[in-house]
């Protein structure tokens, strides 16, 4: 059910970049991701899992879109986009307005480090946090940089009054 994107996220962080090729064949002609090398984006949070409130998933356009919301207060918007080259962008909402000086580079770690506790199927989302806390003194706040030759990240973080977004964007080159 979800193993396509689990797949990608694997290749993607070991390999440099790679697609399943699996996409199953539709019977709509009109379908948006028909000739995509990537597939149509699937939910990563659908099921049942004890530290989720509720989730929602939705295709928009060639976008899948899941909101999730965790018993913890933290709230996700994971859009996945692309048909040969995939982008995942994780919006973490946090829910108190972080002041002063953070190591948002920990931070948005620590969120990848929170989500692989899900499910043991979700253990893998861990490596993005390492590979963030590994090169989180190179990666530039607001800036899209190399992480490994093929995936690009960009970090950033949005304040408001009541709560701080953290962004994480992991690209295909």
């Amino acid at each position: 059910m979800n193993r396509h994107i689990f797949i990608w996220i694997a290749c993607l962080a070991l390999l440099g970049g790679c697609t399943s090729g699996t996409s199953t064949p539709k019977a709509d002609s009109s379908d948006p991701f028909k000739d995509c090398k990537a597939g149509k984006p699937e939910a990563i949070f659908e099921g049942n899992f004890e530290q989720v409130s509720t989730q929602i998933f939705k295709i928009e356009g060639k976008e899948g879109i899941e909101n999730v919301r965790f018993k913890n207060g933290l709230a996700l918007e994971l859009i996945q986009q692309g048909c040969d080259k995939v982008t995942q962008i994780f919006e973490f909402v946090i829910p108190e307005k972080l002041e002063g000086e953070q190591d948002w580079m920990e931070m948005a770690a620590d969120q990848f480090a929170y989500l692989s506790q899900t499910s043991e199927k979700h253990g893998m989302l861990a490596m993005w946090g390492q590979a963030i806390r590994a090169n989180g003194p190179n990666i530039q706040m607001g800036e899209k940089q190399m992480l490994q030759p093929g995936i690009s990240i960009k970090v950033d973080k949005i304040q408001a009054a009541e709560n701080t977004t953290i962004v994480v964007e992991l690209s295909q080159d």
